[in-house]
């Protein structure tokens, strides 16, 4: 078994700016990587995995100087966030591929699982699509429920903002709601710039990572009321402090809000006093996601030094970092207990167990980079990657 290894301080060589820039890469990048002449479902934590070739990946996000390309609803209720997730009592040790789907004509840059088990996901081809991903017929139908059309250029994040309702961000600098049931769009607001990642931190609130280095926070109300002129400024705060790109933001208790970026830091702020708190050093390169779990206790991140590090962030330490992936970390998932798993540009997931910091096995049948990850209500992982598929693991 590959253990991980502890934590230890390495000197910060930054390597030049444009390798940390964020990732999104030309459609024609993901062309030049050779598909693999075979694919295995599930390696033994055992066995010795031969190193795939690495992808170059700038970042799934957006650089700022690029091109820019019904019914009354009920009252709203706060979005359940890990915690409230029931999470299967069995362990697993071996996956298997069970479904893959053609899901979209680009990367597939998120999978969030609905309060109702069904699945959403965004994409740099500018759709949402809405899936039922846990069904009797899970290995035949590949079709998604909806698909909410409307931005002009690639979603990077969306949240489930009420039980009826999502919230999408996108390059195209808009803001837009969607009715989860019908597939429409509610309302769109224009932002005047383009957003990394969106985090709801109250009923209307959400906070908002930027490529201006700032974290923006904005009350949606006016939207919910279907507000006709765009002039109208949802701002209402603003954090600033990051050196880079604000690239993944994490939420759990309605106070501590981190944010992860470009400059290796990641930082944790008081949202209620809207104050920066304190940094967690030990990334040497740009951090890409961010989760936490065990009730908040602990905050999991990845990124571009192709580790996974481990934090009790309430004591300021990082407590252990996992190593076995050759790419950059895109996403991390909460298996439950005590078992995570993680997505990278290798072409691979990784199942870890917290507790003996081993691998319990490597998942390969993507032939890009794994860029989104979700546990569904079965126990089964998700996958969504650069290939433009989602891979049931079962």
């Amino acid at each position: 078994m590959k253990k991980a290894t502890a934590a230890k301080k390495t000197s910060k060589s930054k390597p030049k700016s444009s390798s940390t820039k964020p990732q999104i890469a030309p459609k024609t990048q993901s062309k030049s990587i050779p598909k693999k002449s075979t694919k295995n479902t599930s390696q033994s934590k055992d066995k010795v995995k031969e190193e795939p070739k690495k992808q170059e990946v700038k970042s799934s996000q957006f650089k700022p100087e690029e091109k820019q390309k019904e019914k009354e609803e009920p009252k709203k209720e706060k979005v359940p966030n890990t915690k409230s997730v029931k999470f299967p009592d069995e362990k697993r040790d071996e996956y298997k591929v069970i479904r893959t789907i053609k899901a979209h004509d680009d990367w597939v840059q998120k999978l969030l699982i609905l309060k109702n088990g069904k699945v959403v996901t965004c994409s740099q081809d500018s759709t949402l699509k809405l899936w039922d991903l846990v069904t009797d017929d899970i290995k035949t139908k590949k079709t998604p429920i909806f698909i909410y059309k409307g931005h002009t250029d690639a979603v990077t994040d969306v949240i489930q903002y009420t039980n009826e309702k999502l919230v999408s961000i996108s390059r195209d600098k808009t803001i837009k709601q969607w009715n989860i049931n019908s597939g429409k769009e509610i309302t769109s607001y224009n932002a005047n710039m383009p957003f990394s990642c969106i985090k709801q931190i109250s009923d209307t609130q959400v906070a908002l990572g930027s490529g201006d280095k700032t974290i923006k926070f904005y009350d949606l109300s006016p939207m919910d009321n279907n507000f006709g002129d765009e002039k109208i400024d949802l701002e209402f705060a603003v954090l600033e402090g990051h050196q880079e790109e604000v690239i993944c933001l994490e939420n759990y208790d309605g106070v501590h809000l981190f944010s992860g970026g470009n400059d290796y830091k990641i930082k944790v702020w008081d949202i209620t006093k809207k104050e920066f708190l304190f940094d967690l050093e030990g990334h040497v390169q740009g951090v890409q996601c961010l989760k936490l779990i065990e009730n908040g206790k602990k905050l999991l991140s990845g990124g571009y030094d192709n580790v996974v590090r481990v934090w009790d962030w309430e004591n300021k330490k990082q407590e252990f970092v996992l190593e076995g992936h050759t790419g950059h970390i895109m996403c991390i998932g909460f298996i439950g207990n005590d078992r995570i798993v993680s997505g990278a540009t290798d072409w691979s997931l990784i199942v870890w167990d917290l507790k003996s910091k081993e691998i319990i096995c490597t998942l390969e049948d993507h032939e890009e980079g794994v860029t989104a990850v979700a546990v569904l209500g079965d126990g089964n992982i998700a996958s969504g990657s650069m290939d433009q598929t989602i891979k049931i693991w079962e």
